[in-house]
């Protein structure tokens, strides 16, 4: 019998029933062939075997020291691999990956380099983070639509990371800092990565036009820092004003920033000479803001905040400090 599959993955009876009626077989043939088609498929899919193929394909060595690295903490790569077809537990290949290319360092032979981020890349494909829980009363003020695609934006690269270490739960750390690494090495986001960071300080006001130019690098290269998520959230805001009233914030703080929608008038905003708008903290927001910070999703947290208080509370510091206003629907 042929060793590649010829039925589909599916084994329950009314599957094996009509591959009988398909194939001429008798039920107990029909059933045969599918058990061994699913057992091609999901060799096929196990991460080991796609290791060794892509270690073959490249020209590495599965006995790379690299690879065999493991101490009391961390799992080898190779051992790891083994694991997660086990288990499906990807935090230990995050480890593992992470423990390679720390020890391998900028020395590390461009092969290697290549397979484990290819590694990773295979880990984000088949076992991505679940997107964040979006609060049900954000859809009765945001269309679904622009609500879901800015949560989408949880899963994209968080690249300042490494500064930021305390942010994300201790669970992610590894997985997200892995994320930056790979982003680094895979050529078609380089330049929307590149071209994003000219937007990382914004001083002053922020037009229209420079929030959807944000917004195109950021999508290109699917990872940014804060101020550049939340330009781009700022730009896919402004889409749903088609269909809602709603007013859209552009927010920057100390070293952070974010978007606010329907935050309420304030007779305590006023100018500041860098030709932004200081605007009050939190407490004179009024209880229908909403407070969106896509780069908090990237770190692991949830993206919408109908409270200031459910905010991370590593981040809540920034909440209570200097704010600008560097756009506001209200005035465009």
């Amino acid at each position: 019998m042929s060793t590649r599959p010829i039925f589909p993955k599916d084994t329950s009876p009314n599957a094996i029933r009509r591959a009988q009626q398909v194939s001429g077989m008798s039920l107990d043939q029909a059933k045969a062939a599918l058990l061994q088609s699913k057992a091609f498929l999901d060799t096929r899919m196990s991460l080991q075997g796609w290791w060794q193929r892509t270690l073959q394909a490249n020209g590495v060595a599965a006995t790379e020291p690299l690879f065999n690295i493991q101490d009391v903490i961390t799992m080898s790569v190779n051992a790891a691999i083994a694991n997660y077809d086990a288990t499906k537990e990807r935090l230990f290949v995050d480890h593992a990956i992470a423990k390679a290319r720390t020890t391998g360092g900028w020395r590390m032979d461009q092969a290697v380099q290549t397979v484990l981020a290819r590694l990773f890349e295979w880990l984000e494909l088949n076992k991505p983070r679940a997107l964040p829980e979006i609060p049900g009363g954000i859809f009765a003020v945001i269309p679904e639509d622009i609500a879901r695609k800015i949560n989408r934006m949880a899963l994209y690269t968080a690249m300042n990371v490494s500064q930021f270490s305390s942010v994300p739960p201790p669970r992610l750390k590894t997985q997200l800092q892995n994320a930056v690494w790979a982003a680094d090495r895979d050529e078609s986001r380089k330049e929307g990565l590149g071209k994003q960071m000219s937007f990382a300080k914004i001083i002053g006001r922020c037009e229209g036009a420079k929030l959807d130019a944000i917004r195109q690098e950021v999508d290109r290269g699917r990872g940014a820092v804060c101020t550049s998520f939340a330009g781009a959230v700022a730009s896919i805001l402004m889409t749903g004003l088609r269909d809602r009233p709603y007013r859209v914030e552009m927010i920057s703080g100390p070293n952070h920033c974010f978007c606010l929608v329907n935050r309420a008038v304030s007779i305590k905003d006023r100018a500041d000479k860098s030709g932004a708008t200081e605007m009050p903290d939190f407490h004179d927001w009024g209880e229908g803001a909403i407070l969106i910070d896509a780069w908090a999703g990237a770190m692991g947290h949830p993206v919408f905040y109908q409270r200031p208080q459910d905010f991370p509370r590593v981040l809540q510091v920034y909440l209570t400090l200097k704010l600008l206003q560097h756009f506001d629907s209200t005035k465009v």
